[in-house]
């Protein structure tokens, strides 16, 4: 019986923080620029990325659309978790986009600093998306990035996300995954995804 009653509340906390996400996200839409998204439903919307018991002690990049991540809870447990909000092969600034992710130690090392910087060179406004795409992809084909030195997880089982509509989805919460990434001498420059996963 207690554990149907958490389940459902679980079920619910879910169902509306992705309510929260999609009104903020269709108004957002309407903006001119990548808007800030509130603290808290930015913070609950990055650690739905993982499993709960694994919350408490992650540590949570906010996104400041005119910096870039900061750190907006600091961790004990070496997992991150953030939300992305520009997807730069693509070559395009959308502002609807919003995807929850974590990463273990190794990926918050190795994997992270690429999402950052992009982060930091939208927030410059000194890039264009085209250009943000040639510098991260002469950045990964030259090795700019450290590989990952051994395998690792990355979760993205947030309850919804907002992905660039070249999929031909957009809103989902059934593209859930527990992803394992890893490298091997191919990972910068000959890999299809650089090393990233």
């Amino acid at each position: 019986m207690k554990l149907s009653i958490l389940t459902s509340f679980a079920e619910k906390t879910l169902q509306t923080l992705s309510l929260l996400i999609a009104v903020f996200l269709s108004v957002q839409s309407f903006a001119q620029k990548l808007e800030k998204m509130p603290v808290d439903l930015e913070t609950d919307f990055a650690l739905s990325s993982m499993p709960a018991h694994m919350r408490s002690g992650a540590t949570v990049y906010l996104l400041d659309p005119e910096k870039g991540y900061y750190i907006g809870r600091q961790g004990t447990n070496g997992f991150i978790c953030y939300v992305v909000r520009t997807e730069w092969e693509w070559a395009e600034s959308r502002i609807d986009l919003a995807t929850p992710i974590s990463y273990d130690a190794e990926g918050a090392k190795t994997i992270f600093p690429a999402s950052a910087d992009v982060e930091a060179m939208r927030a410059s406004g000194k890039y264009t998306p085209a250009q943000i795409k040639e510098i991260m992809t002469e950045r990964f084909s030259k090795g700019y990035y450290k590989a990952p030195a051994r395998p690792g997880i990355s979760y993205m089982i947030g309850p919804i996300m907002r992905t660039h509509p070249t999929f031909g989805w957009t809103y989902h919460s059934w593209r859930r995954a527990t992803r394992i990434y890893h490298c091997t001498s191919r990972c910068h420059g000959e890999g299809k995804n650089n090393g990233r996963e």
